[in-house]
C-alpha cells in the first residue's frame, strides 16, 4: 500500500537506505560481500533485492506500539515494553532480512515462500507471543502473593 503512494515512499527512503545499510554490514560480518545502491543489495551471483519502506519493520513495531500503548497496564510498564519489544523487534527484522539475502543467493527457488509465508509467520508469532508474554507479567499481582511479577506490579 505504502509503495503504491510515490510521494510517501520517497519521503520515506532514509528509512529504507539506513536499512540496507545495517544489512550490508551484518552481511560482510558474515563473509559475504553484496554491492549496495541505495536500499538494493546486489550479490556477485546475481541475486538481489530492495528493501522498500515495508521491509524496514517500522510497520511490526508500529504494531506492537500500538497494542502496548492501548493497554489498560500503568505507563510505566508501557515504557519498559516498549524499550525491550521495539529494539528486539527491529533485530528480527535485520535477522529476517540477512537470512532472506543468503536464500535468495544459495537457494533462490525457496526465497519467494521463505519470504512471504516463513518470515511473516515467524514475525506475527513474535509480535503476539512478545505482547502476550508482556501482558502477563504487567498484570497486576495481587496483594500477599510471592511472584515474579511483582517488581511489575508497582510500575505506574
Amino acid at each position: 500500500m505504502v509503495d503504491a503512494i510515490p510521494e510517501i515512499n520517497r519521503a520515506l527512503t532514509p528509512f529504507s537506505v539506513g536499512t540496507a545499510k545495517a544489512v550490508e554490514m551484518l552481511l560482510y560480518f558474515l563473509q559475504m560481500r553484496p554491492v549496495r545502491e541505495q536500499s538494493v543489495l546486489l550479490d556477485p551471483t546475481g541475486f538481489g533485492y530492495q528493501i522498500d519502506f515495508a521491509c524496514t519493520g517500522i510497520i511490526p513495531a508500529g504494531l506492537l506500539m500500538v497494542a502496548i500503548l492501548s493497554s489498560t497496564i500503568p505507563l510505566r510498564a508501557k515504557v519498559a515494553g516498549l524499550t525491550i519489544g521495539l529494539p528486539l523487534t527491529f533485530a528480527i527484522n535485520l535477522v529476517r532480512l540477512v537470512h532472506l539475502f543468503y536464500v535468495g543467493v544459495h537457494y533462490p527457488l525457496s526465497f519467494q515462500w521463505t519470504h512471504s509465508a516463513l518470515w511473516q509467520s515467524v514475525m506475527s508469532v513474535f509480535l503476539f507471543g512478545f505482547y502476550s508474554f508482556w501482558l502477563y507479567l504487567a498484570q497486576e499481582v495481587p496483594s500477599g502473593q510471592n511472584s515474579s511479577r511483582r517488581h511489575l506490579r508497582n510500575m505506574g
